[in-house]
C-alpha cells in the first residue's frame, strides 16, 4: 500500500517555501522536517528537476525513517545529505514533532565575527527575547552535518533548548509542533537581523533590563498557531 500522508507533505513543502520568503533560505539549501509516527518522518529532499526550497512541492518531500533510509513506497528522491540533523534530533527528542535547519544570513554573520545574540528586544519580540535570555548555543563546526559524529556534536552543543546556532554555517531548531520548530528559527533570524544592523552602526548592543519585560506575557500554543498561519497564508498567496 502506497503510504501517502499527503496533508503532511502539503505543509513541509509550505514551511520550506515560508523559510525562503522570509529570507531564511536562498537557492537550494535548506530543509524542514516533521515526524508521523515514532520510526518516521517527512523531510524535504530534491527531484531531478530542482527548482530550489522557495519553490518546494509537496512531491519534493519524502518519506524516510529515523535510520536515514527511504520508505519503499516513496519514488526515488536524493535525501539531503545533512539528514542526520533531522533524525538525530528527532530521535534524541520524542516528544517533538519537528525541525528546521536553514542558512540565515544574519545568523552566519553573527557566527562569523563572533557577535552573540542576547537579549536586546523587549515587546517588540517577545519570543525572541526569551530565546536569547535562556541563552542561544552554537555548535563550532562548521561543516556538513552528515553523519552520526557531527550530529552527536550538534546534539551535545544543543542540550535541551530550541535553537543552536551553527558556526559560518546557519541554524537548527527543534520544536513541539512545526509551528513551534519554524518560528524558533524565525525569531532568531529577526534577531540576528537586528544584530546584524546595530552591528553595522557602530553602536553598543544593549540588554534590555530584565525589570522591563519580567511581567510580559509567555505565549503558548495557541500563540503559535496564530502567528504560524499568518506566515503560511502568506505564503500560500504568494504564488509559485
Amino acid at each position: 500500500m502506497t503510504v501517502s500522508h499527503a496533508a503532511e507533505r502539503r505543509l513541509v513543502a509550505l514551511a520550506c517555501r515560508v523559510l525562503a520568503i522570509e529570507g531564511l533560505v536562498e537557492t537550494t539549501l535548506g530543509h524542514v522536517s516533521l515526524r508521523v509516527d515514532d520510526r518516521h518522518l517527512l523531510v524535504r529532499a530534491r527531484r531531478a528537476s530542482e527548482h530550489g526550497v522557495a519553490f518546494t512541492t509537496p512531491e519534493d518531500i519524502a518519506l524516510v525513517d529515523l535510520d536515514g533510509n527511504l520508505h519503499p513506497d516513496d519514488p526515488p528522491i536524493s535525501l539531503p545529505s545533512e539528514l542526520p540533523i533531522h533524525t538525530a534530533l528527532l530521535a534524541s527528542r520524542p516528544d517533538c514533532a519537528a525541525v528546521v535547519h536553514a542558512h540565515s544570513p544574519a545568523v552566519v554573520a553573527c557566527t562569523v565575527a563572533g557577535v552573540p545574540l542576547r537579549p536586546i528586544v523587549g515587546a517588540y519580540d517577545i519570543p525572541a527575547m526569551r530565546l536569547a535570555a535562556g541563552g542561544i548555543p552554537t555548535y563550532r563546526f562548521a561543516g556538513l552535518i552528515r553523519n552520526a559524529e557531527r550530529a552527536a556534536g550538534l546534539l551535545e552543543a544543543i542540550g535541551e533548548r530550541p535553537v543552536c546556532l551553527l558556526q559560518g554555517h546557519g541554524l537548527a531548531t527543534v520544536g513541539q509542533s512545526l509551528a513551534a520548530a519554524m518560528l524558533a528559527a524565525i525569531d532568531v533570524h529577526v534577531l540576528a537581523r537586528l544584530t546584524v544592523t546595530c552591528w553595522q552602526m557602530q553602536r553598543p548592543l544593549i540588554e534590555v533590563d530584565p525589570d522591563d519585560y519580567r511581567d510580559l506575557p509567555v505565549f503558548g500554543p495557541d500563540y503559535d498557531d496564530q502567528v504560524w498561519r499568518f506566515y503560511t497564508a502568506k505564503a500560500e498567496r504568494i504564488p509559485v
